[in-house]
């Protein structure tokens, strides 16, 4: 099963749980101290409109963008996306590369496989031929949970308000099904982004070697 197929099998059940109802009256002072924490980024205030009992609800327009922007990253589209770019994009750097190291050390790569690997930290590629293998590195991606991300990411909140309401935990509307999502996104969109084998000249030699070390290693059988 590819990467991105286990990223959709896994947020199945996020995908399948409700959706918050982003119209639901919050205590407006909760909504004021939120608000005056964003006054020169973001106008929260026409947003929402008075609820009585001490409570303000956003309004129908703006909880139904909420709703969009919760779906676009719960639903895990955008990060199957980005692991599907990781992976055709490996696959075509490869099936290259095992041309031209086929051409430069003579050797006719025939029943010669490869399989693509993207794991939770790293992505690599793994080449196979008459039984020896090479493990070639394609990237380590963006570890989402550290202190630098989160920094990084809530610096986001002060350009786009969608990332405060949902993801500020100091918003009415916050919701943690919705940061682990979008954590998850971005992490996938950072892999999409830098991933990468060696040089093509680095990367041609070590096939070149591999492949030449393949058929003496299998001559000696």
């Amino acid at each position: 099963m590819s990467k991105a197929k286990e990223i959709i099998e896994s947020i199945r059940s996020i995908t399948e749980a409700r959706v918050p109802d982003f119209t639901k009256p919050v205590d407006k002072k909760d909504f004021e101290s939120f608000a005056k924490k964003y006054k020169r980024d973001h106008e929260f205030h026409r947003y929402v409109q008075d609820a009585g009992k001490g409570k303000v609800a956003l309004s129908k327009g703006k909880a139904k963008d909420l709703v969009g922007t919760y779906k676009v990253f719960t639903s895990g589209k955008a990060e199957e996306d980005y692991y599907k770019q990781v992976e055709s994009g490996l696959n075509s750097q490869i099936k290259e590369a095992i041309k031209a190291a086929s051409i430069s050390s003579g050797v006719r790569p025939s029943g010669i496989k490869y399989d693509v690997n993207i794991g939770d930290e790293s992505s690599s590629v793994t080449v196979k031929f008459k039984g020896e293998e090479l493990e070639l590195d394609a990237g380590y991606f963006i570890d989402p949970y550290t202190d630098e991300f989160h920094v990084s990411a809530m610096e986001g909140a002060s350009s786009w308000d969608w990332m405060a309401l949902l993801g500020d935990e100091d918003s009415p509307w916050y919701d943690s099904d919705w940061i682990s999502s979008y954590v998850d996104t971005e992490k996938a969109h950072y892999a999409a982004e830098v991933f990468d084998l060696d040089s093509q000249a680095d990367l041609n030699d070590k096939l070149s070697k591999f492949l030449k070390d393949a058929v003496y290693e299998d001559l000696k059988t």
